[in-house]
């Protein structure tokens, strides 16, 4: 007779819980030690940004305009976010960019010991999860 290994179930939701806010913690603190960076294209979105605020976030009226290499439609979706923040945010912008790559790190690595813990019922495979 073939013998089965009993299922193990998954690991409590507790480790999971306490993984991720060693991720966010982590990163969080990555985040303050390592302050405001920005790349190459930062000044051409923030540009960007300023004319659809000028045309009163309207990207109909803004894409008329508004001429880049590319079709600006493909980029929109990161023009309006950059807009939204400089309109909330004021001066203070560039760190509601630092919290939302904190946010969307949150939001992704929950997600993934998640479906970790839900595939292997491992808790060695949830911590080197956290580790990546």
């Amino acid at each position: 007779m073939p013998v089965f290994r009993a299922e193990r179930a998954a690991p409590s939701l507790r480790l999971t819980l306490q993984l991720w806010a060693g991720v966010l913690l982590l990163y969080g603190l990555l985040i303050v030690r390592g302050g405001i960076h920005t790349g190459p294209d930062t000044q051409s979105y923030s540009h960007w940004a300023d004319q659809l605020i000028a045309h009163r976030f309207n990207p109909v009226s803004f894409l008329r305009q508004e001429s880049f290499t590319a079709p600006l439609v493909f980029y929109t979706g990161w023009i309006t976010v950059v807009a939204v923040r400089k309109t909330a945010l004021g001066s203070g912008g560039m760190n509601g960019v630092l919290i939302l790559n904190w946010l969307s790190i949150g939001a992704g690595s929950h997600r993934i010991l998640s479906v970790v813990r839900d595939a292997t019922a491992s808790a060695s495979s949830q911590i080197l999860a956290a580790l990546l």
